[in-house]
């Protein structure tokens, strides 16, 4: 909340059966559902995350950092009149330098907030266990 987001949810718990976070954004949206999910991890995650869109929704699927595709049934999405697409950066890599510089220029205008924790280049076991465990947020950085 403090980097501007109306609303928070956690999938740190998604195989507990009271940690279900697709149910907290149809809360958080009084039941609307979202406009766009992004999904870079897959698997189960990628599944719900398009079980929280909203009517018209665009779900968006970049990655399979779980190392599972996302499945869906393409009827699932005919109701809602929803929509899947691939992307990838490396398409518009001719683009990269006008999507880095909207970027900066939104950090430097204080409307895009970063994460980041450091860690000395020492305690690099420490922030790979970390990292593996979730106690980190936003981006890890050694510092040399």
């Amino acid at each position: 909340m403090e980097l501007g987001a109306d609303a928070v949810v956690s999938y740190r718990n998604a195989d507990r059966a009271d940690a279900d976070w697709v149910q907290q954004v149809l809360d958080a949206t009084d039941g609307k559902g979202v406009s766009v999910t992004f999904d870079a991890v897959g698997g189960k995650v990628g599944s719900d995350a398009l079980k929280a869109l909203g009517v018209g929704g665009t779900g968006v699927i970049f990655g399979s950092a779980s190392g599972e595709p996302t499945m869906l049934a393409g009827q699932q999405l005919v109701g809602q009149r929803q929509s899947v697409r691939g992307y990838t950066l490396f398409a518009d890599v001719a683009k990269f330098g006008e999507y880095a510089g909207e970027l900066f220029s939104a950090y430097q205008a204080g409307k895009l907030k970063l994460l980041v924790e450091t860690y000395p280049f020492a305690d690099v076991l420490t922030a790979h266990r970390d990292m593996e465990s979730r106690r980190t947020q936003g981006k890890v950085a050694l510092i040399f």
